[in-house]
């Protein structure tokens, strides 16, 4: 199966918006188990692994944003290009 670029723009934006979520959420649950004195070994990874999704979704996002945006409109000028000739 062969994708053409953009054809998944909806399911990209909303993949990155779950990242930021799990991230979150794992964040989250990683500083609960430290204020609970759970062992390093327990929270750490929650919190290292979360703040990294999270972090790497949240730059991601805007940039991916854009490049649709840019694909879309050389896509209407090329249609609009065709159309006049």
């Amino acid at each position: 199966m062969c994708w053409r670029s953009g054809q998944a723009r909806r399911t990209v934006l909303a993949l990155l918006v779950g990242m930021i979520a799990l991230g979150g959420c794992l964040v989250l649950v990683g500083a609960a188990a430290a204020a609970t004195s759970q062992p390093r070994h327990v929270w750490y990874p929650l919190v290292v692994l979360g703040g990294a999704a999270g972090l790497i979704a949240l730059v991601i996002r805007p940039a991916m944003r854009r490049r649709f945006a840019a694909d879309e409109l050389r896509r209407i000028d090329a249609l609009d290009a065709h159309a006049r000739s």
